[in-house]
């Protein structure tokens, strides 16, 4: 049997503690994109977090989740769901799978519509709303 072809990202000591550690990889193209000059730090950190999330498998970038309890790890309730509509908005992440009525958690995918912001060809979404006090009625 052959060896398996294992890549390793050679970290510089200042990057990481270890050889093999996940990383999240973002190109200076994406920093210095339109979106990403949107974004305060605490959609960055959020982003950054969630770009962890992504195994590098194929299709595992439209299966990120992040719950409420996780977000608050890192902000508060409020500005994490900001955090995650200015995402959504600016083409960074999508929405795959939305459930606001279940103990499920939401399912992100990494987006690419984020190459046209600010241009004619830019697909808007966002995360549907829901106001609570009309579901117990």
């Amino acid at each position: 049997m052959g060896q398996k072809n294992i890549r390793k990202a050679n970290f510089h000591p200042f990057e990481s503690r270890s050889e093999n550690s996940p990383y999240a990889r973002i190109t200076k193209n994406m920093v210095n994109s339109q979106a990403w000059q949107q974004l305060n730090c605490f959609e960055q950190t959020l982003y950054l977090h969630m770009k962890l999330k992504y195994n590098g498998k194929p299709g595992s970038e439209r299966d990120i989740s992040f719950t409420y309890a996780e977000g608050q790890k890192l902000m508060c309730k409020q500005t994490f769901t900001k955090s995650i509509d200015k995402l959504i908005e600016i083409g960074l992440i999508d929405l795959v799978t939305h459930s606001p009525f279940s103990a499920a958690c939401n399912i992100y995918g990494l987006s690419s519509r984020w190459h046209s912001y600010g241009t004619n060809e830019f697909k808007t979404m966002s995360r549907p709303k829901f106001n609570r006090s009309k579901c117990h009625k």
